[in-house]
C-alpha cells in the first residue's frame, strides 16, 4: 500500500516537471528560406521497353505527282509481207523489211499442214502440199475472179502456178482447184479439213 503512494507520489513530481519545461518554451520561430538546390545526381539505368501500341489510322491520300517524260518510240516491228512455194519445194516468207527466209521443204514440217494430201509437180522432186500450203503460200493477194452459185472464186497465184480456190457461201468446202473456167470449177486439189 506505501508502495502504491509512493509510486503515485513520483508520477505526480514527473507530470509537475514536464508542466514545467513546455511553460519554459517560446513560441516557435518562422521557418528559414530554402536552401540552394544540390547538384545533379548520375542518370538512373534504362527502364524496359514498354509494349507496342495500337497501330494509328491510315493518313488521306497525298497529292498526286506530275507525269514523267514520255519515252523514247520503239523500233518497227518486222512481220510476214508474203509467203510462197519456191521451184524446190521450200516455203518462203517475205517480211515486212525486205528479208526473206526460207524454212525449208513443206514436206518437213508436217506441223505446218493438215488436212487431204496431194501431189503437184513430177519424178522425184514432187511436193505433197495440203490445204492450209495452198491457203497461206501464195507470192500475190489473192484476186476475187466471180461469184458463182456455192460461193466466192479467187485466184491464187504461186511461185510454180496458178490455183482456184471456192470459198463457200453455203454446205460446200473451202477447196483449191487447178481450173476455172465459165463459171465451173475442176482438178480439186485440196479440201479444208473439217473439225468435228
Amino acid at each position: 500500500m506505501a508502495s502504491d503512494l509512493a509510486l503515485l507520489a513520483l508520477l505526480n513530481k514527473l507530470k509537475q516537471e514536464v508542466d514545467d519545461v513546455k511553460k519554459l518554451e517560446g513560441p516557435r520561430g518562422v521557418q528559414g528560406a530554402a536552401g540552394p538546390a544540390g547538384p545533379q545526381g548520375k542518370q538512373g539505368p534504362t527502364g524496359p521497353q514498354g509494349l507496342q501500341g495500337p497501330e494509328g489510322p491510315q493518313g488521306p491520300q497525298g497529292l498526286e505527282g506530275p507525269a514523267g517524260e514520255a519515252g523514247a518510240a520503239g523500233e518497227d516491228g518486222v512481220g510476214v509481207e508474203t509467203a510462197y512455194i519456191a521451184a524446190d519445194g521450200s516455203l518462203v516468207f517475205t517480211l515486212t523489211d525486205g528479208s526473206e527466209v526460207d524454212v525449208g521443204p513443206l514436206t518437213g514440217l508436217p506441223a505446218a499442214s493438215e488436212g487431204n494430201t496431194y501431189v503437184v509437180g513430177q519424178g522425184s522432186g514432187a511436193v505433197q502440199l495440203k490445204w492450209l500450203d495452198y491457203a497461206t503460200g501464195f507470192s500475190a493477194t489473192p484476186t476475187l475472179l466471180q461469184t458463182i452459185a456455192d460461193g466466192d472464186v479467187y485466184e491464187y497465184t504461186y511461185s510454180n502456178g496458178t490455183r482456184y480456190r471456192l470459198v463457200p457461201s453455203g454446205a460446200e468446202v473451202d477447196s483449191f482447184y487447178t481450173t476455172f473456167s465459165s463459171g465451173v470449177l475442176s482438178g480439186l486439189v485440196a479440201e479444208k479439213p473439217i473439225r468435228l
